[in-house]
């Protein structure tokens, strides 16, 4: 009989130490392959393939192209026109003669500029011919150069209003840009939780083998003593519903574990139909110190891109409230022309006349427009003036929520680490007291139930250090989130 047992005690002892090598070909289903991947490479994968950060990306791309538009304004704009117009109708008076004919060649060149100028240079062309007895010269050019200019005096004095609007769009552009790296990181962050809880997952599957190991022992030991008169029938009977239990464990583990590996392999983009398992394991990173707050504080407001986002809000309210000062003025513009001519009976000759001829045309002139009330502008600043108080509010609100966020994470993993450490402890004491009963069942003094319910101990403290142990693991990554330095981390950014 001691032989027996010492043969059972063999078998369950090179099942224990063999079952992790076991475990790796059969845990991923049977039919699909296992692959190994750590941390390091399910990141970087996901910032190269993952379908939320690619979409960040394109939408960056594209603010880029954006926020170039913006400047379009100071684009230099020329237009032409040409037309002929071919007149037989009757006339109300001989004056007009019988027929006449009109051809027009137009040129423009229109551009404003940073300081508010607009600026046009018109060079225009005219044909005329008629039968007409008074026509002076027939046929008839009359080509002609032309600049004028407006200046703005109070009202978008400097082209304020127009610069303002342009930063306007490009501060609008920024936060969009800081959205998506926000959004990145957040995709970022849950691709490596889901790691850590397919680690998780990993070590409960493999925790529930050894418990089917462990449970097929008692069974097979229940029936040697059974024979023997050692234990009941019930004894006999708990065993064996213990084994059916931790069998079925370990198929609905090893179903959710191929589940978290699909979902993995979906964050990282991957269709192949190897399960992936973790090749990092659950442990306390030693020797590693938890930051002060004050230090991690400071990381945040300078690195939070929610918090950026507020900032560069705020400085568009304060824009705004200046361009709404501004339209409170009237609007007075200076505006003037010069011009010259050539005429003549032949178009060479009408255009050399613009230059060799001094026949200029000089214009200056002052423009006034002004609402008497002006309420609508007078709305608009109070309600800048609002709408900047409201940023700063905002901004004063993110910033005690990031203070409660990041004394939240830093104590959860500070609790999460101690937590693990005492997982730790328990279980070696489940251990220990597991395998002291177990010794005490093989002599018959000690029974099935009691056992059973040993294993489950066991299990339980197991699992729970794994749990506390991912989470710990989990929480670091949270904290650096909090901080708005994880997806950095990952880019080699600062």
């Amino acid at each position: 009989m001691r032989e027996i047992r010492s043969g059972l005690a063999f078998i369950f002892l090179t099942v224990i130490f063999a079952a992790p090598l076991l475990f790796a070909g059969a845990e991923s289903g049977g039919g699909a392959g296992s692959r190994r991947i750590d941390l390091a490479e399910v990141l970087r994968l996901a910032l190269k393939n993952n379908f939320d950060i690619r979409i960040a990306r394109l939408e960056q791309d594209m603010n880029r192209y954006r926020s170039a538009s913006a400047d379009s304004v100071y684009d230099t704009l020329l237009t032409a026109s040409a037309d002929y117009t071919y007149d037989e109708l009757k006339k109300s008076s001989e004056y007009y003669g019988e027929l006449s004919r009109t051809g027009n060649l137009n040129f423009q060149l229109a551009k404003k500029f940073s300081w508010g100028t607009d600026l046009k240079l018109d060079f225009s062309n005219q044909y005329t011919s008629s039968d007409s007895f008074f026509a002076t010269l027939d046929p008839a050019y009359d080509s002609r150069l032309e600049i004028s200019f407006a200046q703005p005096l109070l009202k978008d004095w400097s082209g304020e209003l127009t610069r303002g609007e342009i930063e306007l769009a490009r501060i609008e552009l920024a936060n969009l840009d800081l959205l998506a790296w926000e959004n990145m990181e957040d995709v970022l962050s849950l691709t490596a939780s889901t790691y850590w809880e397919l680690v998780e997952m990993e070590k409960e599957v493999a925790l529930e083998v050894k418990m089917e190991e462990r449970a097929r022992y008692l069974y097979e030991l229940s029936r040697e003593q059974i024979e023997m008169g050692m234990i009941e029938e019930v004894d006999l009977v708990a065993a064996e519903a213990n084994l059916k239990i931790r069998e079925a464990e370990v198929v609905l583990g090893r179903e959710e574990l191929t589940n978290k590996s699909r979902l993995l392999q979906f964050l990282i983009d991957d269709p192949s139909e190897n399960i992936f398992l973790p090749a990092d394991g659950l442990e306390i990173i030693p020797d590693e110190k938890v930051p002060d707050f004050t230090a991690v504080l400071k990381t945040a407001l300078e690195n939070r891109w929610d918090y950026r986002r507020a900032l560069r809000e705020l400085e568009a309210k304060e824009l705004e409230v200046e361009m709404k000062e501004n339209s409170l003025w009237p609007q007075v513009d200076l505006v003037g022309s010069f011009a010259r001519n050539g005429l003549s009976e032949e178009w060479g000759r009408a255009l050399d006349g613009i230059f060799s001829e001094d026949n200029p045309r000089y214009y200056i002139g002052l423009q006034l427009s002004h609402f008497l009330e002006n309420r609508r502008a007078d709305s608009e600043e109070e309600i800048a003036e609002l709408e900047k108080s409201k940023a700063l509010v905002q901004i004063k609100k993110l910033e005690r929520e990031i203070y409660t966020r990041i004394d939240e994470k830093l104590r959860a993993v500070r609790v999460s680490r101690d937590l693990a450490r005492r997982e730790s402890e328990i279980q070696k004491l489940q251990q220990d007291k597991l395998n002291e009963e177990e010794e005490r069942f093989e002599y018959g003094r000690s029974n099935s139930k009691t056992i059973i319910d040993y294993q489950n101990d066991l299990l339980l403290a197991q699992l729970n250090l794994a749990h506390a142990l991912a989470v710990y693991h989990k929480s670091l990554v949270d904290l650096q989130v909090a901080q708005g330095i994880f997806l950095k981390k990952q880019m080699g950014m600062r």
